[in-house]
C-alpha cells in the first residue's frame, strides 16, 4: 500500500472516484467517501496491492461467516458444541446465534443470520444468555 491514493471502485470494478490512502478506510464506513452518489455507498473492500477501494450499497456488505484469531476463552478452552452460542461483532450491537468450527487454525463462525457489521480487526465476542465465553480478533 503506497498511502498516495488510488482509485475507488463499485462491486463490478468500474471506477467512480479517487481515495487519498486505504488507512484512512474501514470495512462498513459509509461517511466521508468523497462521492456523490444516488444511494448511500459502503466501503465493501480494501485491496492493498492496487491500492483499491471497492464500495457498493449496504446489501453487499452482509457476511454469514467469517473468521476469528486468536480466540481467548475465559474458561480456558472452547465451549461445549451443544453449547447455544452468540456472537456481538461490534460494541453495543445485538447478538446474533451462530456455531463455530475450532478444528483448523482459526476458528470459524457461521451465522444464523447475515451481519452487515462484519469488518477485519474488530473483536468478536461470543455469549452463551449473558455469561461472556470470550473472544478474539475477526480476520474474515
Amino acid at each position: 500500500m503506497s498511502g498516495h491514493g488510488g482509485p475507488i471502485v463499485d462491486p463490478d470494478g468500474r471506477a467512480i472516484g479517487w481515495h487519498h490512502g486505504l488507512a484512512n478506510f474501514t470495512i462498513g464506513q459509509r461517511k466521508g467517501l468523497g462521492i456523490a452518489a444516488p444511494q448511500p455507498l459502503y466501503v465493501l473492500h480494501k485491496d492493498p496491492a492496487s491500492d483499491t477501494l471497492v464500495v457498493g450499497p449496504r446489501e453487499y456488505l452482509g457476511r454469514s461467516s467469517f473468521s476469528v484469531s486468536p480466540i481467548s476463552w475465559i474458561a480456558g478452552g472452547p465451549p461445549h458444541s451443544s453449547t447455544p452460542l452468540s456472537v456481538c461483532v461490534r460494541y453495543r450491537s445485538r447478538e446474533v446465534s451462530c456455531t463455530i468450527d475450532s478444528t483448523s487454525g482459526a476458528t470459524e463462525v457461521r451465522l444464523a443470520e447475515s451481519l452487515a457489521e462484519v469488518a477485519p480487526g474488530q473483536a468478536a465476542v461470543f455469549y452463551t444468555g449473558e455469561v461472556c465465553l470470550g473472544g478474539g480478533t475477526i480476520l474474515l
